[in-house]
């Protein structure tokens, strides 16, 4: 339950808005392999490995023992006897790893049972969540007139309070948040191109955290949104996104995406993102047998 709740909480700081395009299969899945190289950035990180990386099956796999760090990114089969076959290997996996895993289904998936056969292999359905974009010219911005909100670059002597509040928010196991710590530190000494970290401030404390990946597909992808429970409803997510966006237009960055639940729609919403289509994560999170 808890590996189950992190989920939830982690996607809750990607993406969303009200206007949905009508999308055909092969936009959504042109959509899908734009973005997924986002998600596998984080897990390069974290130092999680491709395990099994063909035109079928994508799955990556770390030392922590966390849904996040093992999941498998892609799944295209042209028979249900192929993905059944494919679940009971990575199941198998998982079981000697003895760590839980993800599985992300997207839209027009093949075979098209692949979420009944996950079920039927014991992961649950966690969460469908959307996945929305912004053109930053098209972007609302809200003015936010409270001098007591500041957001600026994330620095060297703040990285333990950065994660004392992404840590708790998204659930991440002491490994994880190890992990986490090695690739901030790294980033923000050697001031990486690749990606930036920011944290917000409200009356002098660090309250809310936000990553922006840089042009990893010619866009740019956000991350790591969180504030502390008792900073919240105050604008810091707000004013953090707005930050995230006039960053990303000073980099020349035209349009960035993220995932969201309810949890982050209205913020989105009014910032201008445009959600493009739902997607679901199954978790397998038990070590029975697989049917």
């Amino acid at each position: 339950m808890q590996a189950i709740n992190a989920i939830r909480c982690f996607l809750a700081t990607f993406f969303l808005s009200s206007n949905i395009f009508a999308l055909s299969e092969e936009q959504v899945l042109h959509i899908v392999e734009r973005t997924r190289p986002g998600y596998e950035h984080w897990l390069k990180n974290i130092k999680a490995k491709p395990i099994i990386n063909d035109s079928q099956l994508i799955f990556w796999v770390a030392d922590c023992k966390d849904p996040f760090a093992n999941i498998v990114m892609k799944s295209s089969f042209n028979s249900s006897t192929d993905l059944r076959e494919a679940v009971k290997r990575v199941i198998a996996i998982a079981k000697e790893l003895q760590t839980p895993i993800s599985w992300m289904v997207a839209p027009h998936a093949k075979p098209a049972d692949t979420s009944s056969i996950l079920k039927t292999n014991g992961f649950l359905p966690v969460i469908t969540y959307e996945m929305v974009e912004l053109d930053i010219q098209e972007a609302i911005m809200i003015e936010i007139k409270n001098p007591d909100i500041e957001i600026r670059k994330l620095d060297s002597v703040s990285i333990d309070a950065w994660l004392n509040i992404v840590s708790p928010a998204f659930e991440y196991n002491s490994a994880l948040t190890k992990a986490c710590y090695e690739y901030l530190q790294s980033d923000v000494a050697n001031k990486a191109a690749e990606q930036e970290h920011y944290a917000g401030y409200f009356k002098g404390k660090l309250v809310t955290t936000g990553t922006l990946l840089i042009e990893y597909y010619g866009g740019g992808h956000v991350y790591d949104i969180a504030t502390v429970p008792e900073a919240q409803h105050n604008g810091m997510a707000t004013a953090m996104m707005q930050f995230i966006i006039k960053r990303a237009d000073d980099l020349g960055i035209k349009t960035i995406n993220l995932l969201a639940t309810d949890a982050g729609k209205s913020i989105y919403q009014k910032l201008g993102f445009k959600k493009l289509f739902d997607m679901d994560m199954f978790v397998f999170s038990h070590f029975t047998e697989s049917k």
